[in-house]
């Protein structure tokens, strides 16, 4: 009989393994954006305007890049190596998501799903919580064909279940909250909680217009 040696590794050097494995699928999403955006503006250069292709490939490969920030932005924490976030840095984070979302505008709902397919899981009526038939539902209200547009994008996010788009919200929330926390401003999730607890009907206000006015 053939033996085997049991390999131990402490945590922490699996969360620096898992770390640096981060960064460099991240850098090779980045450069796969960045081909990707310089193709299009390429394309405006010359008088061709983009097609659905250009930004179903902005979309995806910019979602995974910010997806990717999310998950480096935990194990960094996690690893005590965080950096100290400044007003600039935050900001440019927070101009880096909405630019994607100007990107994603432009797709339709059909290449929507076909790049971002709606997770499997189809017992939301139990645990009360959005599932695929929810998503279904919301996607009927709109003309697959056409384009998600401005008012739309953010709202169908908030009603999707993807995880790389699940991730991609709790990355804007979590811009969000240290952009208004460095500007000495009450966070978005300080007013969720109030919202919650029934303290302050004005914080309602703020929650919708960052959703982009969805109802739950």
């Amino acid at each position: 009989m053939g033996t085997f040696t049991v390999i131990k590794t402490d945590k922490r050097t699996g969360d620096i393994e898992e770390f640096n494995r981060i960064k460099k699928i991240y850098s090779r999403w980045l450069y796969q954006f960045h081909s990707h955006a310089c193709r299009l503006n390429d394309k405006f250069q010359a008088g061709i305007t983009g097609n659905n292709h250009d930004y179903n490939c902005i979309s995806f490969s910019g979602a995974k890049c910010i997806a990717l920030k999310h998950n480096y932005r935990r194990l960094t924490k996690k690893l005590g190596i965080e950096h100290e976030d400044n007003h600039k840095d935050v900001r440019r984070d927070f101009e880096e998501i909405e630019n994607l979302l100007v990107f994603m505008e432009h797709m339709t709902f059909n290449d929507f799903v076909n790049v971002f397919p709606i997770t499997k899981e189809f017992d939301g009526n139990k645990w009360e919580c959005k599932d695929y038939f929810y998503t279904m539902d919301e996607l009927r209200k709109f003309n697959m064909d056409d384009c998600i547009g401005y008012e739309k994008i953010r709202e169908l996010l908030w009603d999707y279940q993807n995880p790389l788009i699940h991730d991609l919200c709790i990355e804007f929330m979590t811009t969000v909250n240290e952009l208004q926390k460095l500007q000495g401003e009450k966070t978005l999730t300080d007013g969720l909680f109030d919202i919650l607890n029934g303290k302050d009907p004005e914080d309602e206000k703020r929650f919708t217009v960052i959703k982009g006015g969805a109802d739950d």
